[in-house]
């Protein structure tokens, strides 16, 4: 039956190597290829919750932290389908809590979908980000399902998708890391 889900989780071999179709016959096919990058975890502060992350011994954090500042201004750069605010600023940090790579982020100024989280929200995981190699067609795909692009730059092929405002409890990013731009992050994450 279509959208059946399996009733054992003992049904589903190999569940470290998951993917959505192997429990569901409805998925669709554009997300087959769809990689699970990192979570983005929106927070006031990163300093102090790197170190707690750190002091569980869970985690792992590269040492240093990167900033993204739009003041250039950056080519390309929209929010909601508009130039970005030349405010926006944000601190970056690349780790992995257990298994899952994370990037931790702290707004330091400006308009952007992660100081949007942070209003409404609080501190917490903002996107669940995903490679795809057909990128334009991925996001073609959530545009037509309704779901705003909420940040986008056109230096490197990412964008976010407001989830939440369908209902969706956490955000969207894809990433195409074969865009000439881009690239750095995937050596981060690598």
């Amino acid at each position: 039956m279509p959208g059946q889900w399996t009733s054992n989780w003992q049904e589903v071999e190999n569940w470290h190597e998951f993917r959505p179709e192997m429990i569901c016959d409805d998925f669709d096919p554009i997300m087959k290829d769809w990689k699970l990058v990192h979570l983005g975890i929106v927070v006031k502060k990163m300093d102090p919750v790197v170190n707690f992350w750190k002091k569980t011994g869970i985690a792992q954090f590269d040492n240093k932290s990167f900033i993204f500042d739009a003041s250039g201004p950056v080519p390309g750069l929209k929010y909601y389908g508009e130039p970005c605010d030349p405010e926006f600023k944000a601190r970056w940090r690349v780790g992995q809590i257990g298994a899952i790579p994370v990037e931790i982020g702290e707004m330091l100024g400006g308009r952007s979908p992660y100081k949007d989280h942070l209003d409404k929200f609080g501190e917490g995981i903002h996107h669940v980000a995903f490679s795809t190699p057909n990128w334009q067609e991925s996001y073609d795909y959530l545009v037509s399902k309704g779901m705003p692009c909420m940040m986008e730059g056109s230096l490197g092929g990412w964008a976010y998708f407001d989830a939440h405002a369908l209902g969706g409890g956490v955000n969207i990013e894809l990433i195409d890391f074969n865009t000439k731009g881009y690239d750095w992050f995937a050596r981060l994450v690598d």
